[in-house]
């Protein structure tokens, strides 16, 4: 089986991240990996978890604690890491990617700048971490009412997200509101969401978008409480290849070393248990699918 991680961060060039380019590197190859897509995050704007509108021009430098990366030294960084893997005949793959934090208010500025400047790209990751303008990282009040609403306000946004048809390849972590709920079984259960799950996944499929299934929540978890929450509900997943969903992107989300691939065969079993029998990675802004069968 040829296994990409779609979803990694570095100290670099991510303002969260701890690990460097070299460590992520490293342990991509010792853990088995095909490949990984490298995507710091560009969360435009976003400044200590508030949004603060054109706070930089498209283009130019951050701004003091803005959340984004200059496109040409991070693509030279790929490319110099691909030229010395090839030299000492590692098979290790590296794609470069993209983590765009989406606000609406950006629809369809940030995205036009993207197409004209973002072509070196080979996937591109599109993601909700603010709800109602806050990112809910930072700020609790998303999760005063109960783990249904915060769960299904998270879910609008990240439908919200889809209806705007940008252009963008996968989906990220559309669970992510679980990560930090602090509840005490934060998994979401597809019985509590249904109608907007089957939404979200009408919109991903009408889109050919992929979905994202993160292990990040869970070892996130685990290091905070000790306890593991194993894997996602299967329900959701089932119900996604019973709508005609195809398009699976695996991810650890990793920002610190040894996290790249983690509870990953935990989660190629999960897969096969639950009817899928392809992952799909991008590369070149194309997917392709690897068999887990």
């Amino acid at each position: 089986m040829r296994i990409y991680d779609n979803h990694s961060h570095t100290r670099e060039y991510s303002l969260d991240g701890k690990q460097t380019f070299d460590e992520l590197i490293a342990d991509a190859e010792a853990a088995g990996l095909a490949g990984f897509m490298i995507t710091e995050h560009y969360d435009k704007d976003l400044i200590d978890g508030i949004p603060h509108p054109r706070v930089s021009d498209y283009g130019a430098p951050a701004a003091p604690g803005e959340w984004i990366f200059p496109f040409g030294p991070v693509l030279e960084r790929t490319q110099a890491a691909r030229e010395q893997l090839r030299a000492r005949g590692s098979e290790l793959e590296i794609l470069h990617g993209i983590e765009i934090g989406w606000l609406p208010y950006q629809n369809p500025g940030l995205w036009d700048w993207m197409a004209e400047n973002g072509k070196d790209f080979d996937g591109i990751i599109a993601a909700v971490h603010c709800v109602d303008g806050r990112d809910i990282y930072y700020d609790r009040r998303s999760y005063e009412e109960g783990r249904k609403a915060a769960y299904g306000r998270y879910l609008d946004h990240a439908i919200d997200l889809l209806r705007a048809d940008l252009d963008f390849d996968i989906l990220g972590h559309f669970d992510y509101v679980e990560r930090y709920a602090g509840f005490e079984n934060p998994r979401m259960r597809y019985e509590e969401q249904a109608e907007r799950l089957d939404e979200l996944f009408r919109l991903l499929i009408a889109q050919g978008k992929s979905i994202e299934f993160n292990t990040r929540t869970r070892y996130r978890t685990l290091a905070s409480s000790g306890i593991d929450i194993g894997a996602p509900d299967g329900a959701i997943l089932r119900r996604y290849l019973e709508l005609g969903g195809e398009r699976v992107s695996l991810s650890s989300d990793c920002h610190e070393d040894h996290n790249v691939g983690r509870y990953f065969s935990d989660m190629i079993e999960w897969f096969r248990a639950n009817g899928l029998r392809y992952l799909t990675h991008f590369k070149g802004r194309q997917a392709v699918f690897n068999s887990i069968e």
